[in-house]
């Protein structure tokens, strides 16, 4: 009956190793996809900033175009305006022409 218990105290401590060692390798492996969601989502976010950028610069480039062809076409006191406009959506250095 002794030699019984030992055994089954014995089980049980290898049972709980094992046990111990299941779940350290299942967290292991959860910890790796919860890392590789995580740098997915890094992506799309960057992804979606990039996409957001490059309208802007899109935009801010249709905006500079605009002003430069004012400049262009207006008296002297649009020129004014078109200048300060033009600074202020991406600094247009080129030399202003009637």
């Amino acid at each position: 009956l002794e030699t019984e218990r030992r055994q089954l105290e014995e089980l049980n401590v290898k049972y709980q190793e094992e046990i111990k060692t299941l779940n350290e390798k299942h967290l292991i492996q959860w910890q790796s996809i919860q890392s590789q969601k995580a740098k997915q989502q890094i992506k799309e976010a960057e992804g979606k900033d990039k996409s957001r950028m490059v309208l802007m610069i899109m935009v801010a480039r249709r905006h500079r175009q605009r002003v430069v062809d004012l400049i262009k076409s207006h008296d002297e006191s649009a020129m004014v305006v078109a200048e300060a406009a033009s600074t202020i959506y991406g600094g247009y250095t080129g030399e202003i022409k009637k």
